[in-house]
């Protein structure tokens, strides 16, 4: 039971990171206000959630709550920030800065995961006006189209704690 608790644990902790770093590229808010509430989270549910971290021992059981409950809150205010959003909307105008490609592996096999071959993915890195930059994945067909310098309309709404969210579909 322990063991199936700590890979849980692990799994969810890896969705709610990853679901904070996709939902933050495209969210205008500074990372110290991110940060802090997830400091905040962790300090409020320490007192109520200390005798179930303790049973995984001292140092595992407070990097345990620490990274858990810190994700999880990031990830949850993003989460409401962006999907209770206002309807209005207006438009930025958005120039693009760079284009880039990255390449992985391909990797495959029953038993032995060996690389098996290499793929690129398409990026852009639009920046706004007020100086932030947004990373968009496209295909290698509009990859082609798009130069540097290229100026884009790209929709931005209000959250639901105030902080603005770039639409995820500028090309």
């Amino acid at each position: 039971m322990k063991t199936f608790a700590i890979i849980s644990y692990i799994f969810v902790t890896m969705l709610a990171i990853a679901g904070t770093i996709f939902l933050f590229n495209f969210t205008k808010m500074p990372l110290g206000v991110l940060l802090a509430i997830g400091a905040g989270a962790v300090a409020v549910l320490w007192p109520v959630l200390r005798r179930l971290w303790l049973r995984l021992g001292v140092w595992f059981g407070v990097g345990a709550h620490v990274l858990l409950v810190g994700s999880l809150a990031m990830c949850a205010f993003l989460c409401i920030n962006t999907i209770f959003r206002q309807p209005e909307a207006h438009v930025e105008r958005g120039v693009v800065v760079s284009k880039f490609t990255k390449e992985h592996e391909r990797r495959g096999g029953y038993r032995n995961r060996r690389v098996l071959g290499h793929y690129n993915t398409y990026h852009v890195m639009v920046a706004l006006p007020d100086s932030t930059e947004v990373e968009y994945q496209i295909t290698a067909d509009r990859f082609r189209r798009v130069h540097t310098g290229r100026e884009l309309d790209i929709e931005v709404t209000r959250g639901f704690f105030g902080y603005e969210v770039i639409d995820t579909r500028a090309f």
